[in-house]
């Protein structure tokens, strides 16, 4: 997915288990071209 110069674009949820690394890390791949911006993540609590 592509996002424009100074967009925001709200991405998500994604399971967790398609991106979870073996060190309980989450995976997230950008582009080369990335030189500036900000990716935020939030934690959201499952219902139980």
């Amino acid at each position: 997915m592509n996002v424009g110069n100074n967009a925001t674009r709200w991405i998500g949820p994604f399971e967790s288990g398609r991106f979870l690394q073996n060190d309980g890390t989450i995976l997230v791949d950008i582009a080369t071209g990335f030189v500036a911006g900000t990716i935020t993540a939030f934690k959201i609590p499952r219902n139980t």
